[in-house]
């Protein structure tokens, strides 16, 4: 054999050996595209089907009263504190009352004085009266008479007022509880001086009852025409891990707008026997809509599963859709008893989503398997590479 003919080999056996490994992969490719589809199943069961609308809201007392001062003064008395209990008219604070003492000192002089000025027309008008029937008296001079005793009453009529409204200010010096509650909070100190010119200062914050209170959630725009009174709610603060339950009782009508995000407060009455909830708490509040219990239901992913090719007309829509939320007919796919047989649509009637599950009315029964999603065939394995040895081989 000659030197060129030996240097051919190589070049042909790395041809064939080429030949061989694409031959290989074109019909390892065949193989796994012939393999049957493979799916991800879910079962039919019986269970709870519970539609949520989740708003924030901040914990309140039913009744709070901000108790403040009518009147200016100086605080020279405090009564209460912090968490003070009172009942309706106890003393708070009370203001020095000295100039309005005053006040209302010089009001009953200058009613004492009006009253005598008073008295004393009446008597001139009396003698004139008599004068006059003697017709030892001008008319004129009667009429006179009469304007002054109008006057003089008219002064008693006022200086009255005036030292009505002293005495009305001299008992605002004490700040008096107007209702059963107690004090969650003060900013009244001894000595401090409040200026009352057109605002009633807040000096207190008195919450009638503790042991009931009010969460005050924002619900979006988008949710607010789910939610009704007497509905159901589940609220949960960041003190403690174990949830409370209320009750809508109003939904009002002011919206609330920031940064042309529009909600509406949606009113919850908590219970708080223990009074473990403080006013001022913030949390999350999950507002039930409509509630299901052992009902049967499906996950949402299996009536939005539609096979490759599929023109049906019913069908969930693409992941992401807002849930059902009234009784309407869907369909969805069963899983197949071979993988080669055609998968048929199979109609249901559905009722309340969570987003999750949705409530199946007919269709279906408890057990059945439903297609959630379609998946590549499975590989049997890793994939050789033809190149390497055999485990047993040795070099």
């Amino acid at each position: 054999m000659s030197r060129r003919r030996k240097s051919k080999w190589p070049w042909i056996f790395s041809l064939l050996l080429a030949a061989g490994v694409g031959a290989w992969w074109w019909f390892d490719g065949r193989k796994a595209d012939d393999a049957p589809m493979g799916f991800e199943t879910a079962t039919v069961s019986k269970g709870e089907v519970k539609k949520v609308v989740k708003a924030s809201g901040v914990v309140n007392p039913i009744t709070k009263v901000e108790v403040g001062s009518q009147i200016s003064g100086t605080i020279n008395k405090l009564h209460v504190d912090f968490n003070s209990k009172v009942k309706t008219g106890d003393i708070l604070c009370q203001l020095d009352p000295a100039t309005y003492e005053a006040a209302l000192l010089q009001a009953e002089a200058e009613r004492d004085s009006a009253k005598s000025e008073r008295d004393y027309q009446e008597k001139t008008l009396g003698r004139k009266r008599e004068l006059l029937e003697k017709k030892l008296f001008p008319q004129a001079d009667y009429d006179r008479a009469e304007a002054d005793l109008v006057s003089a009453e008219a002064r008693l009529l006022l200086t009255e007022a005036r030292m009505k409204k002293a005495k009305v200010d001299l008992d605002r010096c004490t700040i008096l509880a107007p209702m059963d509650g107690m004090i969650i909070d003060r900013t009244a100190e001894v000595g401090m001086t409040i200026a009352a010119s057109f605002n009633a200062p807040k000096l207190f914050i008195l919450a009638n009852d503790l042991t009931k209170m009010q969460i005050n959630a924002q619900v979006s725009e988008a949710y607010i025409g789910q939610i009704k009174e007497k509905q159901r709610v589940v609220f949960k603060v960041d003190a403690y891990p174990e949830p409370f339950e209320g009750e809508v009782v109003q939904v009002r009508n002011s919206p609330i707008s920031e940064e042309n995000v529009v909600n509406y407060d949606a009113i919850i009455h908590v219970k708080n026997p223990d009074q473990k909830l403080k006013p001022g708490m913030t949390g999350e509040a999950e507002i039930i809509t409509a509630e299901r219990t052992a009902v049967l239901r499906a996950p949402n992913s299996a009536l939005r599963f539609k096979p490759p090719g599929s023109t049906s007309s019913f069908g969930g829509g693409p992941p992401g859709t807002a849930p059902v939320a009234k009784l309407d007919e869907r369909e969805v796919y069963l899983h197949p008893a071979k993988p080669a047989d055609e998968l048929k649509p199979r109609k249901v009637q559905v009722g309340v989503s969570d987003g999750i599950f949705t409530e199946i009315i007919s269709g279906l029964t408890e057990g059945d398997t439903v297609i959630t999603l379609l998946k590549p065939p499975s590989a049997a394995g890793p994939t050789p590479n033809p190149l390497s040895a055999s485990p047993g081989r040795r070099r």
